[in-house]
C-alpha cells in the first residue's frame, strides 16, 4: 500500500510538472543561415534529422538541394537533363519534390543523389508533384488531361492511388503521416481543406463553418493545420480530424495567419502584422504564438516557417527569410535544444521505480 502511495504520488507530481512545461521550452532559438555561395535566393522546405531540403535558385534555374545543417554542406538533387527541379521534404534517407524535364513535370523521389532519382508521375500525366513522405509512401498530385487529381504512391509510379473525390475538380494532397494524407479538394469552385485515408472513399471535408476557402498542408497523428478564409481574412487553424474541430489560430494583432506543418502538438506557419511577415509556432492556441522573427538576425524580414520536426537532442524548424542587407530571399534552419529531465523530474521518475521494485 506504501509502495502504491508513492508511486501515485510521483505520477501527480509528474503530471504537475509536465502540466506547467512552456509550450516550446524556455530556451532561446539559434538560427543558422544556410544560403550556399553563388545562389541568388534559397528556401528551406523540409528536412528529417539532421538534414533539410529546399531550392536555390542559379541563374534563374531551381536547383533541388539536400544539406547537412551547413551552408557548404548542400547536395544538387536535380537529375540529369532536368531543366530545374524542387526537393519539398524528407524522411530518413529520402526526399520528394519534383523535376521539370521538357516533356513534363515529373513528381519526384531521391534517396541522397541526383543519381537515385526515381520518376514517380503515373502513365498518362505529363504534370505531376510529390509533396510530402511518410513510412515510404508519397503523397502530390497528378494530372490528367488538365484535371489534378490528389495522388498516392509507395515508392513507384506504378503504385500510384487516385485520392481525387468524387464530386471534385481538382484535389491536390500536401502532407501524410501514417495511413492518412491531408491537401485541398476544390468542390463546387471552391477549395475545401481535406483529409483522407489512402483511399477517395475516406474522404473528409475540414471546412470550417462559414469558410470561403480553405486548405490543409499538414499532418502528425491527430492533428491537421492548414489555413481558412474567414471573411476577408485568412486565419492560421488546427484540426483534429473534423470540421467542427477547427481551432482558429490567428495570433492577436495579426491581419492573415497560415499554419503549414505540425509535429508532435506544435505547429509552425507565418502570420502577417501590417506590411510584415513574421515565421512562428504554436502549442495548439493562438495565445501560445511565439514569433520566431525574433531570433533571426535584424536585417531580416518577412521570415516564414515551413516544416518542424525533431531528432534525440534538437527541435528543428525549416524556412527562409529576406535577407535586407544582401536583397535577396535566404534559407533559414531554427534550432533548440530539447532540454534533458530537470533533476526533480529524475527523482520522481527514480522514487516510481523504487517503489515498484519494492512491492
Amino acid at each position: 500500500m506504501i509502495a502504491n502511495t508513492v508511486v501515485a504520488k510521483g505520477v501527480l507530481a509528474l503530471a504537475a510538472l509536465l502540466s506547467t512545461a512552456p509550450a516550446a521550452f524556455a530556451i532561446d532559438w539559434t538560427v543558422r543561415d544556410l544560403h550556399p555561395a553563388g545562389a541568388s535566393s534559397s528556401y528551406l522546405y523540409g528536412g528529417d534529422g539532421g538534414r533539410q531540403t529546399g531550392l536555390t535558385n542559379q541563374n534563374g534555374v531551381y536547383r533541388a538541394r539536400l544539406w547537412n545543417g551547413a551552408a557548404t554542406s548542400w547536395v544538387d538533387l536535380n537529375p540529369p537533363g532536368s531543366r530545374s527541379a524542387i526537393a519539398y521534404a524528407a524522411s530518413g534517407n529520402s526526399q520528394v519534390g519534383y523535376a521539370d524535364f521538357d516533356t513534363g513535370t515529373r513528381a519526384s523521389l531521391w534517396h541522397g543523389t541526383a543519381a537515385s532519382w526515381q520518376d514517380l508521375t503515373p502513365a498518362g500525366s505529363n504534370d505531376a508533384i510529390a509533396y510530402d513522405l511518410s513510412g515510404g509512401r508519397q503523397v502530390g498530385y497528378a494530372a490528367f488531361d488538365g484535371v489534378a487529381r490528389a495522388s498516392l504512391w509507395s515508392g513507384t509510379a506504378a503504385s500510384w492511388v487516385d485520392l481525387n473525390p468524387t464530386m471534385s475538380t481538382n484535389s491536390y494532397g500536401l502532407g501524410i503521416h501514417g495511413n492518412q494524407q491531408v491537401g485541398a479538394a476544390l468542390v463546387q469552385d471552391i477549395s475545401r481543406a481535406s483529409l483522407w485515408s489512402s483511399t477517395k472513399e475516406s474522404w473528409i471535408d475540414l471546412s470550417p463553418p462559414d469558410s470561403m476557402f480553405s486548405v490543409a498542408n499538414g499532418i502528425s497523428a491527430t492533428q491537421q493545420v492548414g489555413y481558412a478564409q474567414l471573411g476577408d481574412h485568412f486565419h492560421a487553424g488546427l484540426w483534429t480530424g473534423s470540421a467542427e474541430s477547427w481551432v482558429n489560430l490567428s495570433p492577436a494583432g495579426s491581419t492573415d495567419s497560415f499554419a503549414n506543418a505540425v509535429h508532435d502538438g506544435r505547429q509552425v506557419g507565418f502570420a502577417i502584422f501590417g506590411d510584415s511577415w513574421r515565421a512562428g509556432i504554436w502549442s495548439g492556441t493562438a495565445d501560445s504564438w511565439i514569433d520566431l522573427s525574433a531570433f533571426v538576425p535584424r536585417w531580416f524580414s518577412n521570415t516564414n516557417a515551413r516544416s518542424i520536426w525533431n531528432d534525440d537532442q534538437f527541435l528543428y524548424i525549416a524556412g527562409y527569410g529576406t535577407n535586407n542587407t544582401t536583397r535577396r530571399e535566404e534559407a533559414l534552419l531554427w534550432t533548440q535544444p530539447i532540454p534533458a529531465p530537470s533533476g526533480g523530474l529524475m527523482l520522481i521518475l527514480l522514487s516510481a521505480s523504487l517503489s515498484r521494485r519494492h512491492r
